[in-house]
């Protein structure tokens, strides 16, 4: 259920406040020619929009599919001046187009897929259609039902020895007798039940008709000649409730040859007229174990959507994007559906019509190496000429020692399987050039190619020639370290094409990294002054939650700079003068920790705990600390239909005292003690249920749920969204206007 909150600013000075957001983002720089049309820049989650690099123990992976093909496919065929048609694979007559692909996670270092945590998906899908950005489709489509209706096939030629089509007969034709004295015999030979029926046709220009063997009689014709005989009336060999056969004219001249009409009964499936109206920023998707679809709207600048009025037409090639994470979370792994794209059947001339989608999905597990993972996305449009441009990547760091590692994915449409002259290149460090880059699917001379290599994993359809759809992910051969070494933190990649015109618009990028192991476990100690037992955890309006969390380092290298960050759940209140805590051996401290107001919307939690050293064990507790909140009783979150939960979570950070490398992880709140995933960390947030129904009953009686916000004095400074966004739940998208319609940002 999508919830609109309205709320309002208030300012004790009489003037216009502009509600603006901030994004804080990787370094990255793109250079090139006029048609990038969008900035590739790192992608964020709007439910950690601080995050632009996954440092993780995981990998990320892409799926994907193509919407349309070729009417006569063939693995060599470009899409350009060919009849194009729908992929529809879901037997759902509700969707014109639809194809599938199945997400898997890796079992690398024997993770099991299963207990991976998703951090992020991102689903985009491209195609061109045409200069508009919606349209209308009508479209003759099978219903599943049949229907019986009568067919009659008129004169149907039947030569010698042939098999009579929907009947149970068949014909031999024989000759005897000279040029001038000459007879020719039809014989009409049933396979089950039916006459024997045999037709003479005499150089006399006379015909007779004789049935299983019988005495031939006369045939009246309208015509007869040493060529052709015309029957007055059709003779009828044969007539049941399947099929009627009559012999309406036999033939000498040439070949000898029958025409027979059959009337027969046949089943053919009922259709039905299906209108869709169409927009580019919108798809559906089923993901597994799904009924039905989900709508998906891309927001007005995710991506590109050229059109006439847009000042570059750039062969009307769309990307767009929309963010998924929870719905991959909440359906997990298995068969995803997409259905409906914006797409057009039939010949799109020399450029061709194409549309596909595809999905890059970052996960963690704890049996998984560590690796940094960015998500870039824009849009370039790559004319098929001397054009090149260069993606500069930064902010990584790959591991200290040992080889380096490296993945890439990508996306991109309109690559022609038979052009060649496309090209993808990474900066070897060894000696600062560009190296060429393949796959199994393609070659370093026809990079985009119409393939799709995902690891392998199941698709619907499974073409090889995708006709402008490409999706790739592959290892990046990295002998010796020569393209990217040990503790590098930066990297370039390149593309161009010389000869094929194509749009790429997502480029994934994961390495070998090291990120210190430090560990922070919070759980709850007791609810209203009772200890908790095990979850779930339930709390009322107004009670006391006591947490504690202990902070451990894992790793093999000391951390600088260590903070322990808590923001306080916009579902509850910082209890004043709550705080303990507690160093141990080898850990000492003077800093202490304490409650900051003015981090954040609802204020903060902060320990600034210095230098973390590395114990003997790993499992050694070196701090913890204990503090309270107070569950809320403010009726405008406690009516809100969906529910209201105290979510805590929040985050360590600092730097290596010996890489250098900077991190920020999250808490956790345990470990998995049953089931497939035992030893798994169970990540935060931590999620006490409040139990609001008995005290809105009480209180909250016709209370109007519009939240306001006063702030003072702040002159023609604009408010930043970090000022509100920490009072909603983690992930809460603000917009530009209300009410909310298709073209709002």
């Amino acid at each position: 259920m999508r919830k609109i909150d309205s709320f309002k600013i208030f300012n004790l000075r009489p003037r216009y406040i502009k509600l603006t957001s901030a994004l804080l983002m990787l370094l990255v720089g793109f250079m090139g020619f006029s048609q990038v049309r969008v900035p590739f820049n790192p992608r964020a989650s709007v439910y950690s929009p601080s995050k632009t690099i996954y440092n993780i123990k995981g990998d990320f992976t892409m799926i994907g599919n193509t919407n349309l093909t070729l009417v006569n496919y063939g693995n060599s065929t470009n899409n350009s001046n060919n009849d194009m048609r729908y992929v529809d694979v879901d037997n759902d007559i509700n969707t014109l187009n639809s194809s599938s692909a199945t997400l898997s996670f890796s079992t690398e270092n024997g993770a099991i897929p299963d207990c991976s945590k998703i951090l992020y998906a991102g689903l985009y899908w491209t195609g061109r259609a045409g200069s508009e950005n919606t349209f209308t489709v009508n479209k003759e489509v099978p219903t599943g039902n049949y229907s019986t209706q009568e067919v009659t096939d008129t004169n149907q030629q039947i030569y010698d020895n042939d098999l009579i089509p929907n009947t149970n007969y068949s014909l031999d034709i024989s000759s005897s007798g000279n040029s001038s004295n000459w007879a020719l015999t039809y014989t009409f030979t049933s396979s089950g039940a039916g006459n024997t029926v045999v037709f003479v046709y005499r150089s006399n220009n006379t015909l007779t008709v004789s049935v299983n063997g019988g005495t031939p009689t006369n045939v009246s014709t309208s015509s007869i000649n040493s060529d052709n005989a015309y029957l007055s009336t059709p003779y009828q060999i044969f007539s049941d409730s399947n099929y009627t056969l009559e012999v309406a004219r036999l033939r000498r001249q040439n070949t000898d040859r029958a025409y027979v009409n059959i009337i027969y009964n046949e089943t053919v499936p009922e259709t039905t007229t299906i209108t869709k109206n169409y927009n580019k920023r919108k798809v559906s998707i089923k993901g597994p174990g799904a009924t039905n679809y989900t709508e998906i709207t891309a927001g007005a600048n995710d991506i590109y959507y050229p059109t006439n009025s847009t000042t570059y037409s750039d062969g009307y090639m769309y990307s767009a994007y929309a963010e998924i994470t929870q719905y991959v979370i909440d359906n997990g792994l298995g068969e995803y559906f997409l259905a409906d794209m914006a797409l057009v059947e039939g010949d799109g001339g020399s450029t061709g019509y194409y549309g596909g989608w595809g999905m890059v999905v970052v996960y963690e597990n704890s049996k998984m190496k560590w690796r940094d993972v960015t998500v870039f996305d824009g849009h370039a449009y790559v004319i098929g000429d001397t054009a090149d441009h260069t993606i500069d990547v930064s902010g990584f760091k790959a591991v200290q020692n040992g080889d380096v590692h490296i993945k890439i994915g990508m996306m991109a449409g309109e690559g022609d399987v038979g052009i060649t002259g496309d090209y993808f290149q990474i900066l070897r460090q060894s000696d600062n050039t560009f190296q060429n880059l393949s796959h199994s699917g393609n070659s370093t001379t026809n990079f985009f190619n119409s393939s799709i290599v995902t690891g392998g994993n199941t698709r619907n359809p499974n073409l090889q020639n995708n006709t402008g759809l490409d999706i790739s992910m592959f290892d990046i051969t990295n002998t010796n370290n020569s393209i990217i070494t040990n503790n590098q933190t930066s990297t370039q990649f390149h593309y161009g094409s010389t000869q094929d015109t194509y749009v790429i618009f997502n480029v994934t990028f994961a390495v070998d990294a090291y990120i210190p192991d430090i560990e922070g476990e919070v759980n709850p100690i007791t609810i209203n002054s009772v200890p908790t037992m095990s979850p779930p955890y339930v709390v009322e309006p107004g009670q006391e939650i006591s947490y504690t969390l202990e902070i451990k380092n894992k790793g093999t290298e000391e951390t600088n700079n260590t903070v322990i960050a808590l923001p306080i759940p916009y579902t509850s209140t910082y209890q004043d003068l709550s705080i303990s805590y507690n160093v141990y051996p080898p850990f000492s401290t003077s800093n202490v920790p304490y409650f900051n107001p003015s981090l954040g919307a609802t204020g903060s939690i902060v320990w600034e705990l210095g230098t973390l050293p590395v114990p003997s064990d790993p499992n050694t507790v070196l701090a913890d600390i204990t503090f309270t909140l107070v569950a809320t009783t403010d009726c405008n979150i406690l009516t809100n239909p969906c529910g209201s939960v105290v979510a805590l979570d929040g985050t360590i950070s600092g730097t290596g005292s010996t890489s250098g490398t900077t991190f920020s992880q999250e808490l956790i709140q345990g470990f998995e003690t049953t089931g497939v995933c035992v030893g798994e960390p169970i990540a935060t947030p931590l999620n006490i249920v409040i139990d609001s129904t008995d005290y809105v009953q009480n209180n909250c009686s016709g209370f109007n749920a519009v939240r306001d916000f006063y702030f003072c004095n702040i002159g023609t400074n604009p408010i930043p969204i970090s000022e509100v966004q920490a009072e909603f739940p983690v992930g809460t998208q603000f917009f530009n206007e209300y009410p909310v319609d298709d073209d709002s940002v």
